[in-house]
């Protein structure tokens, strides 16, 4: 088998097979790993005692099943730690810090000479780099030259061929590698015919809108039914200043963390309310932020989602309409950290009761209640 590290989706992948008790070695033989990797990779990346409790008590994983299984494995916190383990490893080989040392002076009056750090990387695996007066063969990994230069010596940039505003990590062209091979599998070309013509309930769209500062702030998830134009949306937390101040070349983590956040609230809200024989298909545009559709699919098993053409938001005009209706209450340039769930249930509910021109006048609400496809809850903020 193939000797590879988990990715953030094998492991989100595995923490659902953990989730509805599959055995390890079919956990191994459905992610194409070796059993004792998956063993290692539990054993390495579970929570902590310290950490289940934290999460107990935390909002965004209150409500996660994947707290109740017997290993306490969670697929995003685990990419987290391996990611932070690696980078702790870089900075113990190479020494990242403001402070010189007799590898990075080499490497710096390497830089200035022109030489990429392909070549310097390279030629010090053979010993023809001259460090404190001898040539050691030292293993260093062109990310860690381009990781140095970027965090701590900026002014080195001028020195290299290609100089950019900043640079994107390995990660984000392996994800974006993805996109597109997800946009072949799960394109909008291969949604049933049956969605287009608008003949039943269930089949939604679904969008971000940003607040101030490009999200900076938060976000909001809105999911719109295309038959009825019924309106669910849900806060999406904004990341953490630790978060925001993160280098350029590590952000890509960010963006997944953010698809699994949008994964979580949007399956989360259309459980509870929409009821799941109403449930079909969910049309997303290609944004990082909906990386997490498989937790979806998973979650919802009746629901499949597809994903428009990129740079086509007319593919998905139902939920641009009702997103121009919602940006009524929360104008662009808005502090969205001000906004609380109960505001955004208000708008959301006066905005599906709504009569509209394309329902012969009737509401939203009015539409989904006479298919009887609304899940019946006493504290909704539907009911008037």
């Amino acid at each position: 088998m193939p000797h590879k590290h988990f990715t953030l989706l094998e492991r989100i992948k595995l923490e659902g097979f953990l989730d509805e008790g599959i055995p390890i070695t079919i956990c191994a033989k459905k992610l194409n790993k070796n059993p004792s990797s998956v063993h290692a990779e539990i054993k390495r990346n579970r929570l902590t005692k310290t950490e289940i409790n934290q999460l107990f008590t935390d909002k965004h994983f209150s409500n996660r099943t994947a707290l109740r299984n017997n290993y306490y494995y969670v697929g995003e916190l685990a990419h987290k730690k391996a990611w932070q383990r690696r980078c702790r490893a870089n900075i113990k080989h190479l020494k990242l810090t403001n402070e010189d040392t007799p590898l990075s002076i080499a490497i710096e009056r390497l830089i200035r000479r022109r030489w990429s750090p392909e070549q310097i990387s390279h030629c010090m695996k053979l010993g023809r780099v001259i460090i404190d007066g001898n040539r050691p063969k030292i293993v260093i990994a062109v990310q860690t030259i381009y990781d140095w230069i970027y965090r701590f010596h900026k002014e080195l940039k001028k020195f290299l061929r290609h100089v950019r505003g900043y640079r994107h990590n390995r990660e984000y062209y392996v994800n974006k590698k993805k996109r597109k091979e997800r946009q072949l599998e799960k394109g909008i070309d291969n949604r049933p015919e049956i969605v287009v013509k608008r003949e039943r309930i269930g089949d939604f769209e679904g969008d971000t809108i940003v607040g101030k500062d490009h999200g900076a702030t938060g976000r909001i998830g809105t999911l719109v039914d295309r038959r009825t134009r019924y309106l669910i949306a849900f806060l999406l937390p904004p990341l953490t200043p630790r978060e925001q101040a993160l280098p350029e070349d590590e952000k890509e983590l960010n963006r997944l963390t953010m698809g699994i956040r949008f994964a979580d609230e949007a399956s989360y809200a259309l459980k509870t309310k929409v009821k799941t024989r109403c449930l079909h298909t969910l049309t997303l545009d290609n944004g990082t932020e909906n990386n997490g559709y498989e937790w979806i699919e998973r979650d919802i098993p009746c629901l499949k989602v597809y994903f428009a053409h990129p740079y086509h938001s007319w593919e998905r005009g139902t939920n641009e309409n009702t997103n121009g209706l919602l940006r009524q209450y929360f104008p662009k340039g808005m502090d969205f950290s001000k906004i609380t769930q109960t505001m955004l249930d208000k708008a959301v509910t006066e905005i599906n009761n709504r009569p509209r021109k394309c329902l012969n006048w009737m509401s939203p609400r009015e539409k989904m209640s006479q298919n009887h496809a609304l899940v019946v809850n006493k504290k909704s903020c539907d009911l008037k």
